[in-house]
């Protein structure tokens, strides 16, 4: 089967969707799919994916990018194209083809296509999706985020410890993201939870990769923040996650809390009601997933209970192995990709089966809607 993906890049390329296309369209390789890429915009993600893929500037006109996607559909004989984003849409529609739109996680947005076939990634972006009106004749399939085994980097392990000067007697806590303002308060969180710990007698350290994509909020986290350690060098930031097996606690949100799963370490979540970050365990483990482990989920526990939990599992390696297992069977249960493989196969063989010909659109009252957001996006960006 030959499948045309397209996707926009409207920054750096590097965000976590990003990861999670690259990750979907190599593993279903495996199983007889064809794959092109296209990105509209840049991203070394989508540049270092083994496959075949097309980057167009974001400056282009709609029309035109059109064109040479219609020139590919011919050239690759597509059966079927999957959008990878919302504003991507905009680039496939009028054109001739089976199509299948993927929501990546997120809030609510009005501005999302009504298309016939949405996958998405969350429990909560169903219920909210399938409760509007405006999407009453779609269907949705929920297939939540996927990530593939990864090897850790030695050498850049060694690399890293040399750089903060490790040493095995400290606990580390690790923060994995984009310095910028969305990730600000986890970034915080984190620092609350290294300060608590410090308190109660642990030596700690936070560490937090990432590139500076914010020099307002880089600076103003250092100030409040002098005691984190900071690698922002792109040889540290670039697949970070295989330089997990240092730390001791892993602070993340979304992907990054997937791919930990396998990793042996205490999980932390970032909490949107809390000062510090939830222990991610048996208790809290479906609200969370059911957010994609994003940050706006409110918790119902207290910073003592927190923190005692915690501490008892530092202390116990009995509690710290038990943890690690459950976390091994969920990543088996719901992030290995090659239990999501399945899934998209059968659903790119019902949207093929099901398509009576036609071009991609919307009703118009959405249509319009939508245009005008999407020729919205491109004039803030092009500023």
């Amino acid at each position: 089967m030959n499948v045309l993906y397209v996707i926009t890049s409207l920054n750096k390329g590097v965000g976590g969707h990003f990861y999670s296309l690259k990750t979907i369209v190599e593993n279903l390789k495996s199983s007889n799919i064809n794959p092109t890429v296209v990105c509209i915009g840049n991203s070394p993600i989508i540049e270092s994916g083994d496959f075949t893929k097309y980057f167009f500037s974001i400056h282009l006109k709609i029309s035109k990018i059109k064109t040479k996607i219609e020139s590919l559909m011919i050239k690759h004989k597509i059966e079927l194209i999957h959008s990878f984003d919302f504003i991507a849409f905009n680039y496939i529609r009028g054109l001739e083809s089976p199509h299948l739109q993927t929501k990546c996680g997120g809030p609510y947005n009005r501005f999302i296509p009504n298309n016939k076939y949405i996958t998405l990634f969350s429990s909560e972006n169903l219920l909210d999706y399938t409760s509007r009106r405006k999407f009453r004749n779609t269907q949705f399939e929920l297939i939540p985020n996927r990530v593939t085994n990864f090897c850790v980097d030695n050498h850049r392990v060694q690399l890293l410890k040399k750089q903060i000067n490790y040493n095995p007697e400290n606990k580390y806590i690790l923060r994995i993201c984009r310095i910028s303002k969305e990730y600000k308060k986890s970034i915080l969180q984190g620092y609350e939870l290294f300060g608590k710990l410090t308190e109660l007698g642990f030596k700690c350290k936070f560490v937090v990769i990432g590139g500076v994509y914010d020099k307002n909020i880089y600076e103003l986290i250092k100030k409040e923040c002098p005691e984190i350690i900071w690698l922002t060098d792109k040889s540290f930031t670039y697949n970070a996650k295989e330089l997990i097996d240092f730390c001791d606690i892993y602070l993340g949100t979304g992907r990054g809390v997937m791919e930990a799963t396998r990793c042996n370490k205490l999980i932390m979540v970032s909490t949107n009601n809390k000062k510090l970050p939830a222990l991610l365990d048996q208790n809290n483990f479906t609200d969370f997933f059911d957010v994609n482990f994003s940050q706006r989920l409110n918790v119902n526990i207290n910073e003592y209970q927190l923190l005692n939990t915690l501490v008892k599992i530092l202390n116990s390696e009995f509690n710290k192995n038990k943890l690690f297992r459950f976390y091994g069977e969920m990543y088996d249960e719901h992030f290995n990709i090659e239990n999501g493989t399945k899934k998209y196969l059968k659903l790119y063989n019902r949207v093929i089966n099901e398509y009576r010909g036609g071009k991609i659109t919307l009703d118009l009252i959405y249509k319009i809607e939508y245009m005008v957001y999407h020729k919205y996006l491109l004039a803030r960006y092009r500023k």
